[in-house]
């Protein structure tokens, strides 16, 4: 039998090293990230993890955030206008 990864919808901003305020306040999140050291520090379900500017800043739907290198988002994820429907799943 062959399956289909489920449709997953996340939240994303581009962290560029200066725009900290815009990441921790547009993202619904259940915590925030912060700087140190010029990084911006992440609480993930893996624990503490770094991101460096460039990186993307994921929110899943329940809230949970994951910093994710340019090249990896973009191979894993498009951008969808919010008005897009949701197909139907199986």
């Amino acid at each position: 039998m062959k399956y289909v990864k489920k449709q997953e919808f996340i939240d994303a901003m581009r962290w560029n090293g200066k725009n900290e305020y815009t990441v921790r306040t547009s993202l619904n999140t259940k915590t925030k990230p912060f700087v140190s050291c010029g990084k911006l520090v992440v609480n993930t379900l893996d624990g503490f993890m770094t991101a460096n500017p460039g990186d993307y800043i994921t929110c899943d739907e329940n809230g949970n955030l994951f910093p994710m290198a340019p090249a990896k988002f973009e191979e894993t994820y498009f951008q969808i206008r919010e008005e897009v429907p949701v197909l139907e799943q199986v």
